[in-house]
This record gives C-alpha cells, structure tokens and sequence, in this order.
C-alpha cells in the first residue's frame, strides 16, 4: 500500500472508524521510545489462510506470552455466561 491508497482509505472511513484508527496508532506508536509497551497485531486474510503477526517492542517469546494472555482473556469471555456441562444432558 502507498501513502495515496492509505489516504483514500482513511477519508473514506466514517468517523468512529477514524476514531478507532487513531487509537490504535497511538497505541503503535507507545510501543517505540522511553517506557515502550510491547504488542502484536494479528492480520488474517492478507496471506491466504495464514494469520500474519506483527511484533512490536517485543521478541518471540514476548509475542507467544501477550498472545497466551489474549487467548485465555477471550476464552473467559466466551464462557463466562455458559452453563455447567450438566445442563447440557
């Protein structure tokens, strides 16, 4: 992508996908200098059928722990309000 096709994408953006593109560059950019966080950004779709992660302030090992913590945070959220196996017989 070039920066022109990156500026049509974003003017053709409504405003609250302006305003989630926004914070999710200001969380980018914590991840460089003094005090940096360290993140991934998961791309599905752009490789055919293989997710693409990109790492940020961090190595493989940091990537494989913020990606386990991701996992077990929607794992919660998915069966938080499920019903005990026995109410499934």
């Amino acid at each position: 992508m070039d920066e022109k096709e990156l500026e049509r994408r974003v003017a053709e953006m409504t405003d609250e996908e302006q305003e989630h593109f926004k914070e999710c560059i200001m969380r980018i950019a914590m991840c460089y200098g003094k005090d940096a966080l360290r993140g991934v950004l998961i791309v599905n779709g752009h490789l055919a059928d293989v997710s693409e992660v990109i790492q940020f302030n961090c190595n493989d090992m940091d990537a494989f722990e913020i990606l386990n913590s991701a996992t077990n945070y929607f794992n919660f959220l998915n069966v938080k309000d499920a019903p005990p196996k026995e109410q499934f017989n």
